[in-house]
C-alpha cells in the first residue's frame, strides 16, 4: 500500500479493516476467488489503476507515523500504568514494593 501497489488481500477481518476501500478483498481462504480477482485484474488492469492510488493514500493517512502516534495517545491517556490501572483482560500490576529481607539492602528509587 505504500508504495502504491495494486492491493489484493485475503478476506479476514484484520486485512479487510487495513485495506478498507483501497483494494480488493477476496472471499476469506478462497483459492478460486483468488484466482478470480487476480484474473479480473489481468485482464482489465485500467479498471484498478484508482485502487493503487487509493491505496497510497490511505496509507499514507491512515498509517502514517503520525497517524499512528495519534491513535496510540488516546490509548496512553486511557491506561496509566503510572496509577496501577491494569490493562483490560490483563491482571493488576502490583504497586508495592516487595517486603525486604532482613540483612538486605533495599534498593533506592531517584525521584525527580
Amino acid at each position: 500500500m505504500g508504495q502504491g501497489n495494486l492491493v489484493i488481500a485475503n478476506g479476514t477481518p484484520e486485512n479487510s479493516e487495513v485495506v478498507g476501500d483501497a483494494g480488493i478483498i477476496y472471499r476469506r481462504n478462497d483459492v478460486d476467488d483468488l484466482c478470480r480477482c487476480l484474473q479480473e485484474v489481468a485482464d482489465c488492469p485500467e479498471k484498478f489503476a484508482g485502487l493503487k492510488t487509493a491505496a497510497l493514500e490511505r496509507a499514507r493517512t491512515a498509517y502514517s507515523w503520525r497517524a499512528l502516534s495519534t491513535s496510540m495517545s488516546g490509548y496512553s491517556q486511557s491506561w496509566r500504568p503510572d496509577a496501577g490501572d491494569a490493562i483490560p483482560g490483563q491482571p493488576a500490576r502490583a504497586t508495592k514494593q516487595p517486603p525486604a529481607k532482613a540483612g538486605g539492602l533495599q534498593p533506592r528509587l531517584k525521584v525527580a
